[in-house]
Formats: C-alpha cells, sequence, structure tokens
C-alpha cells in the first residue's frame, strides 16, 4: 500500500486529491454498510424545507470552521513568540486526540463486518470474531482506534520516517476523517462547511496567516 502510494505521489502531482477522496468514499460506504457510524448532535437541527435546512447548516458550520480558522491565528502567534517546541507539542496531542476519536468511531466498523465470521474453539462448536474480541475485558472500538492512531502519529512524528511517508500518513488520517464527518453530519452543514472552508483557504494563503507563515520561512 505504502509502495503504491508512494510512487502515486511521485508520478503524479493530483494524486493527493484522488487518494484523500478514496479513502473519504472508502470511510462512507463502510459506515454506511454497516449503520455503526453515530449521528452528530448538531447545535441547531435542521429542519423542514430548504430555507431551514440551510439556515440551521449555516449556524452549525460557523459553529466548525470559526475555531479552525482561529486555530491558524494562534500557530502565527506561537510562531512568532519562537515557540515551536511548544506548538509541536500541541499538534501531537491534538493530533493523537482527534486520530483517536475518529478512528474510535469507525474501529466498530471492521468488527461488524467480520462478525458473521467464525473461528472454532472446539470440534463442533464456533464462536465470531466479535463475540471473542468483546469478550475480553476492554472496549474493543476504541483498543483499535487508539492502536491504529499511534501506528499513524509514529508515522507522522518518527525522525525515521521520510517527508513522503508522513505526507501519506496525512493523506489517509485527512481522507479517513472526511469520509468521516461527511458521514455523521447533516448535509447543509457538510456543504456549506466545504464552501466556508474553501473560502477560509483562499484568503488565508493569499492574505491571511498562512502567507504570512510561508513568507517567514523563506
Amino acid at each position: 500500500m505504502e509502495s503504491l502510494l508512494s510512487r502515486a505521489l511521485t508520478e503524479r502531482p493530483y494524486a493527493p486529491i484522488f487518494i484523500t477522496i478514496f479513502f473519504a468514499i472508502l470511510v462512507s460506504i463502510a459506515g454506511a454498510i454497516s449503520h455503526t457510524l453515530p449521528q452528530a448532535q448538531v447545535f441547531t437541527p435542521e429542519g423542514e424545507g430548504v430555507s431551514a435546512q440551510a439556515h440551521a447548516g449555516l449556524l452549525n458550520a460557523l459553529i466548525l470552521v470559526i475555531p479552525a480558522a482561529g486555530g491558524s491565528f494562534i500557530i502565527l502567534y506561537l510562531i512568532r513568540k519562537g515557540r515551536l517546541n511548544l506548538l509541536l507539542s500541541l499538534y501531537k496531542f491534538l493530533f493523537f486526540l482527534l486520530s483517536s476519536m475518529v478512528f474510535y468511531f469507525i474501529g466498530d466498523i471492521p468488527l461488524y463486518l467480520i462478525q458473521s465470521r467464525t473461528i472454532p474453539y472446539f470440534p463442533g462448536y464456533f464462536l465470531s470474531y466479535r463475540a471473542v474480541l468483546y469478550s475480553l475485558n476492554w472496549d474493543a472500538p476504541f483498543a483499535v482506534g487508539v492502536t491504529v492512531s499511534a501506528i499513524v502519529a509514529s508515522q507522522l512524528f518518527s525522525p525515521y520516517s521520510d517527508r513522503r511517508r508522513k505526507n501519506t500518513s496525512l493523506m489517509v488520517l485527512s481522507g479517513i476523517l472526511g469520509g468521516f464527518m461527511a458521514v455523521i453530519l447533516p448535509t447543509w452543514t457538510v456543504l456549506i462547511v466545504l464552501l466556508l472552508l474553501s473560502a477560509y483557504d483562499i484568503y488565508a494563503v493569499f492574505y491571511g496567516p498562512i502567507k504570512e507563515i510561508t513568507s517567514m520561512s523563506v
């Protein structure tokens, strides 16, 4: 998998977009099939009619987008103050927390999909994989989430990982997170979040904090 992703990144510059979309679609389909992903308790429920749904979606999107936009200014402030170690520690903590939450919720998908599979434990008797996992004294989805998050985080923050491997890990997580958000959030909220984030990205790259951070690093 990793070699194929690395080759795609080298030969085709637009490969990251398609790889991210692929993982997002994969998580969306798996979540729809298994019915294990939760529905987010949004702050404003989307009502009946297009106008009501769009209004609720806008309010929900602002609640999600404003902290994201504010985070970029916090990053810029920490860089200006030379607190790079604090920024890296904060980034590691938030990355592991976010990935653990996402993989925790989707950790039940593979367990659901293999629940019909059985393993023999005595001649003529079988146990399902799901029963075996849940017979242990720990939460199986939580264990799956933390384990996968640790693997992804180790690839991203390990000093022995090259830039290509780090970018690949980041793309995989981004695609999974995109699919996860698309499944648990209402339709109008997802659409407006995408539009607002796209508009803010344009501002941040050409006029905002990303442009300033880039100019500081040159």
